[in-house]
């Protein structure tokens, strides 16, 4: 007989398996049979290895082997074998879980990096059309400083003229001051005007639509805006400025027109021998002066009137002085005519006969008959 496995080797424990349950001295003989003459010796346990190896089986725990033979313990049959990990598929399973945990992580930081650089691409659009306003009102406001500077130096050069035509007609210590107060008010709205607009804005590169070139071109649009700002307010300042320095020249022409209201009176003083026209005028340029002063007014207009009468009211004084003095005309003897009643009417001239027109003859025309047109000849019946 061969056995083949242990189940036939030691009996099976089920009644019902048609196999009958060997004694332990029927199973010692058997295993006698198998292992040969040295089973009565103690068995080590390379013997129990290779026995497993014989039957094909692993060796259960309820089966002791020993020097006195098998003791078979009944309850190993209803034993259940040992729950093992398959540690393989284990750590398959946990490198899917995480493999899903980071795709799923992945997509979520994905969706929100794509929110983000949405929402920094709006807001740097934005910056960038509030900086184009900007802009635009900076380049509006240079132009207008431009515009004052321009129109401050037209006024300077003006009030120049002005003031060099009161020389030697107003109080001269105050027309050198006005003279003074008015270069030094060109050269400061010049001055003024000299406003450095800010360098052109352009946008830095942003190829890959990283998040971090988007705000480092959002740093760079508020840097240019904040520049911007910055010369804006140097323009509103300097135009601020030179209205500041228009009042100051304003307030030392004022001073040299008020000054004149004693200078011209003295210079017609001084010109008697002109007529009175000629006075008059330079007395009702002081007048016009004076009112367009007060009402805040340069009166450059007004000075340069007053400087031409006072021209006009010298050279009319020298033109008087300069014509001959008429000598006094000599006394006349006075003579006394008398009438002489001894005279006598002249002869009456004879009357010159004349005669009388001749009337030319009068030709009578003879009547003149109107011929009558012939009638045609009627039709005999």
């Amino acid at each position: 007989m061969t056995v083949t496995t242990l189940r036939e080797l030691v009996g099976d424990a089920d009644p019902g398996s048609g196999i009958a349950r060997l004694s332990p001295e029927s199973a010692e003989r058997r295993l006698s049979d198998i292992v040969g003459a040295g089973a009565s010796e103690p068995v080590v346990q390379d013997d129990a290895n290779r026995l497993a190896d014989l039957v094909g089986a692993p060796m259960r725990s309820g089966i002791a082997i020993g020097a006195s033979g098998i003791d078979y313990d009944e309850s190993a049959t209803t034993r259940e074998r040992p729950f093992s990990i398959d540690w393989l598929s284990a750590a398959v399973a946990v490198i899917a879980i995480v493999a899903v945990v980071i795709v799923v992580a992945a997509a979520v930081w994905t969706r929100a990096s794509a929110g983000s650089v949405d929402d920094a691409t709006r807001s740097l659009r934005a910056e960038e059309a509030t900086l184009q306003g900007r802009l635009m009102t900076l380049a509006t406001a240079i132009d207008r400083l431009e515009g004052d500077v321009e129109r401050a130096v037209l006024l300077a050069g003006r009030a120049d003229a002005a003031v060099g035509a009161l020389a030697g007609k107003s109080d001269e210590g105050a027309r050198l001051q006005a003279a003074s107060g008015i270069a030094a008010y060109r050269d400061q709205v010049q001055t003024l005007g000299e406003i450095t607009p800010p360098p052109p804005y352009s946008r830095s590169a942003v190829t890959s639509g990283e998040l971090a070139d988007i705000a480092a071109a959002l740093d760079s649009v508020r840097t240019a805006t904040l520049e911007v700002e910055t010369v804006l307010a140097d323009t509103h300042d300097a135009r601020s400025a030179v209205a500041d320095e228009r009042g100051r020249l304003l307030t030392t022409l004022t001073g040299l027109g008020g000054s004149l209201a004693a200078t011209g009176p003295a210079i017609v003083a001084e010109n008697a021998a002109a007529t009175e026209p000629f006075r008059a005028a330079v007395s009702d340029s002081l007048t016009r002066l004076s009112t367009a002063q007060a009402a805040g007014a340069d009166g450059i207009d007004e000075m340069l009137a007053y400087a031409a009468s006072v021209d006009a009211l010298r050279a009319e004084n020298q033109r008087v002085l300069a014509q001959p003095v008429e000598p006094e005309p000599e006394e006349q003897t006075e003579y006394y005519w008398e009438p002489d009643y001894s005279w006598e009417p002249a002869p009456t001239p004879d009357p010159v006969i004349v005669d009388p027109p001749v009337e030319p003859p009068v030709i009578e025309q003879p009547p003149v008959t109107p011929v009558e047109p012939e009638q045609p000849p009627t039709p005999a019946p």
